[in-house]
């Protein structure tokens, strides 16, 4: 469930900052064409700086919250991105720079959290079904019911 739900939030957290945000910018934000560009590299500086810094955060996470549970709350935390452009649309309007630095730290900070974590609780995810299955046609072959068993009674799983 956690799953589906994130899966909704990172799309339209990824949208909104790479496909939305340069209209917001150029419509909402009055910038230029010019200023529209600047913004964009400042946006996608920050989450490519971002993501090293938050690796180690979100693989300390993983380790104590199920994957699925640890990308719901990801993908929730995205809602931040939206209370980043209120802000900037009414809190500090007219102030080129400001407004940038602070869609750029927070769009860019979140989309590279939000990278690094889906990437993370999918490949969790993926390694638990592909044991799951394994486990799966083990019982189905009799493996699990033999007195002695041996490595290469256990079916190899798919995955490589």
């Amino acid at each position: 469930r956690c799953l589906a739900v994130s899966t909704h939030f990172y799309s339209g957290g990824f949208a909104l900052t790479l496909a939305a945000l340069p209209f917001y910018l150029e419509v909402v934000l009055d910038y230029t064409p010019e200023q529209v560009e600047v913004a964009m590299r400042m946006v996608i500086l920050g989450a490519g700086a971002m993501i090293p810094l938050a690796l180690p955060c979100v693989a300390y996470m993983s380790n104590r919250l199920d994957p699925s549970m640890m990308s719901g709350v990801g993908g929730l935390l995205s809602v931040i991105i939206g209370a980043c452009h209120a802000h900037a649309s009414h809190g500090i309007p007219g102030q080129f720079w400001p407004q940038v630095i602070q869609v750029s730290v927070i769009c860019g900070a979140g989309v590279g959290v939000l990278c690094v974590a889906w990437a993370s609780s999918q490949s969790a995810l993926f390694s638990w079904i592909v044991d799951e299955d394994q486990v799966r046609r083990a019982a189905k072959e009799g493996v699990l019911h033999k007195a002695g068993l041996r490595y290469e009674d256990i079916p190899a799983r798919r995955d490589g």
